[in-house]
């Protein structure tokens, strides 16, 4: 089935709230990303996702340029192109790999006086297939805690530096990580991470935290009246969705007052105690602020809100919510 709709890309901070007692994914930077289509009849050059998302992290590095990066994102992003991209700008880029990709060793160093082309790659290496099955592999336990909103999650990681190249393409070296659970309760996959140097279970940590930019994606459609517009004009969508992603974002300044941070449940404070503001939750922390990146279909026109809806401006915003039980439980 095939459906009309508006694609948004948003880059959203993932910062832990100390009052909130979790992972936030705090939008702050929307875009918008036409159709082929769309792009051919409007006249303009059709930018594709991954264009889209390469200016969104580049711009992020010009605000931010004395900033440790990492941005996380899904398979969508595990490009050669992209990966390359980001990797040149100083973002450390976290994305799924395909256990059939094709990965070798450095290039050996290049004899004084040699002709010819640099090598760009040396010997093959196994795939991660076969990293997988092999029973020499080596595998480390680790206690991931947040798994998906799950709680702390058992896991077994292997992992090793490799160069991904396929033809035609910019070479990219990688950090890559098995991912398997010894219970079997999902099957395994495979992370990259453009920075070698990083530990893997951060890499698997950092990963997991995707999970809340979901989170925040549901909390906007139910508080915020995120896919209710009743506008067909390009200019009217533009006003309406991206002040509702700041409004995701100022909502984690609030004052933690009217809430509980161990069951989430609203309390008024005590005659007498200051009023003191939280820390602010925009700002991303000295060592690796992780971002997630990911992708908002938006349907058009979108279907009327419930009678007994209350409007956004009555409600907290994202303050009260954590992981929605009605959510299918990841596999």
């Amino acid at each position: 089935m095939k459906t009309s709709g508006l694609r948004w890309m948003s880059l959203m901070l993932l910062a832990p709230v100390p009052w909130a007692g979790r992972v936030w994914a705090l939008p702050f930077l929307t875009a918008l990303v036409p159709s082929e289509r769309a792009a051919r009849e409007q006249g303009r050059q059709h930018r594709s996702m991954l264009d889209v998302g390469r200016q969104l992290a580049l711009q992020a590095r010009r605000w931010l340029p004395r900033r440790d990066l990492v941005l996380v994102g899904d398979s969508g992003f595990s490009a050669l192109l992209f990966l390359d991209a980001v990797r040149r700008s100083g973002i450390t880029a976290i994305t799924r790999l395909r256990l059939d990709a094709a990965l070798y060793d450095p290039a050996p160093p290049r004899p004084p006086g040699t002709i010819g082309r640099p090598r760009t790659k040396g010997a093959r290496l196994p795939t991660l297939l076969e990293v997988l099955t092999n029973k020499s592999t080596a595998w480390q336990a680790l206690n991931v805690p947040g798994w998906y909103g799950a709680g702390e999650r058992r896991i077994e990681v292997a992992t090793a530096t490799a160069v991904w190249r396929h033809a035609g393409l910019p070479v990219v070296p990688i950090r890559w990580v098995l991912v398997r659970d010894p219970e079997h309760r999902f099957a395994p996959q495979a992370l990259l991470c453009t920075d070698l140097a990083r530990d893997p279970a951060l890499i698997v940590s950092w990963f997991v935290r995707r999970w809340c930019v979901e989170v925040t994606f549901q909390e906007a459609r139910a508080h915020l009246g995120v896919e209710t517009q009743r506008q067909w004009s390009d200019k009217a969508i533009a006003r309406d969705l991206s002040p509702a992603c700041s409004r995701c974002s100022r909502s984690s300044r609030c004052s933690p007052r009217a809430f509980r941070p161990a069951n989430g449940r609203g309390s008024r404070p005590r005659r007498g105690t200051p009023n003191r503001s939280p820390p602010s939750a925009t700002r991303s922390p000295r060592s690796g602020a992780p971002f997630g990146v990911s992708r908002l279909w938006q349907r058009r026109p979108a279907e009327p809100r419930a009678q007994n809806a209350v409007a956004p401006c009555q409600r907290p915003g994202l303050t009260r919510s954590a992981t929605p039980l009605d959510w299918p439980k990841p596999s």
